[in-house]
């Protein structure tokens, strides 16, 4: 298993490709994405905070996105799907802001 890449505070997209190659992402804060491709492929992305994806292109489908830590939560994805989701946040509110779909169990 390859080292995961870490960022201690929030991550935002505008625009660009990221492709993590399968790489494990570490999120301290909170993920936005407004523009661009996020490519997780079969990648685990942890995330401390919230989840705004409003605009581009995050094919999530392989991946496993989990939420961690007690800071309250909300989760936006504008119609993107999920493929797998695990919410390990004891003590924290973790709210949706539309629609939520899981391609995986």
């Amino acid at each position: 298993m390859r080292a995961p890449l870490s960022v201690s505070g929030g991550l935002s997209l505008a625009g660009g490709q990221f492709d993590l190659n399968a790489q494990p992402l570490n999120i301290g804060g909170n993920f936005l994405m407004t523009g661009g491709s996020f490519l997780p492929g079969a990648s685990a992305v942890n995330i401390s905070g919230s989840w705004s994806v409003t605009g581009g292109t995050a094919e999530l489908a392989a991946s496993e996105v989990s939420f961690t830590g007690n800071a309250p939560k909300t989760i936006t994805v504008n119609g993107r799907h999920f493929g797998r989701l695990t919410v390990n946040a004891a003590g924290s509110t973790v709210s949706l802001s539309d629609d939520l779909h899981l391609d995986r169990q």
